[in-house]
């Protein structure tokens, strides 16, 4: 791994089933196994890229993704597509469970989180591929990881997120902020600052 020295602010964040292991030790023969993470995997990612974003890589039961354009701060409508995204892939949830009724598979629940903050990136394997690494990510990571801070089913976001989304009134009005399911994460010491 080569880090570039090349740092940009972006919008990143993280999806993953809640319970995934639990849930594979319930199934039988790896086909199953391999049909649930597939679905998992390849449901996110086509939402994700639908919405202007990128899938930087898969971690078992997690999606890393980001969103190139809200490099723009001033670019209302990638942050609107940013988080349209996340209450996308909730919605979607619906119907994919559904399916995985059908094949007698249990059912996806997701923590997603989702920040805006310095992004640092390095060059991995041949360096052909890039990773992302820094604080932004990391808290989305503390997120998702933390029983007391989220639950299943609810986009938390960090705070300099929030305060972009808030920035645009086009998006505080159409996506009614205050009565979402969100909670918004203080970004230096991880506590609830705001819930919806």
């Amino acid at each position: 791994m080569l880090f570039s020295g090349v740092s940009i602010k972006n919008c990143g964040g993280f999806t993953h089933i809640v319970d995934s292991t639990k849930n594979i030790a319930t199934m039988e023969g790896l086909e199953n196994i391999r049909k649930y993470y597939s679905t998992f995997i390849n449901s996110i990612s086509k939402i994700v890229k639908s919405y202007g974003g990128k899938v930087l890589k898969n971690i078992g039961d997690y999606i890393l993704f980001y969103f190139p354009k809200t490099s723009d701060i001033n670019d209302s409508n990638s942050f609107e597509k940013a988080i349209e995204c996340c209450f996308k892939i909730l919605d979607e949830r619906y119907k994919i469970n559904d399916e995985l009724a059908r094949q007698y598979l249990p059912p996806f629940n997701y923590k997603m989180s989702l920040d805006y903050g310095v992004l640092d990136l390095a060059l991995v394997g041949d360096y052909s591929q890039t990773d992302l690494f820094g604080s932004t990510l990391n808290l989305c990571s503390k997120i998702n990881n933390s029983l007391s801070l989220s639950i299943p089913n609810e986009i938390i976001i960090g705070d300099n997120f929030y305060r972009i989304l808030k920035s645009f009134p086009s998006i505080v009005k159409d996506f009614n902020l205050s009565n979402r399911e969100y909670k918004i994460i203080d970004n230096y010491d991880s506590n609830i600052i705001d819930t919806n």
